[in-house]
């Protein structure tokens, strides 16, 4: 599981469902989208909009 910091989102549109995801600090977006539609809840992140902390990962040294 994800954790998400300062993340907003835009009003839904009603002809597709979809919600924007923006950045709620400097309201940079998109960053990906929300289909309240869609039977899962699942949020789609643009891979080449966001960066990923590694130093942060806790990584067990019992994956095999």
């Amino acid at each position: 599981m994800m954790a998400f910091e300062n993340i907003g989102f835009s009003k839904t549109i009603e002809e597709t469902g979809l919600k924007y995801i923006c950045c709620a600090d400097c309201n940079v977006g998109p960053l990906g989208y929300h289909d309240t539609k869609a039977q899962e809840k699942e949020y789609l992140i643009a891979v080449n909009r966001v960066s990923y902390d590694v130093g942060s990962l806790k990584i067990s040294e019992n994956i095999v």
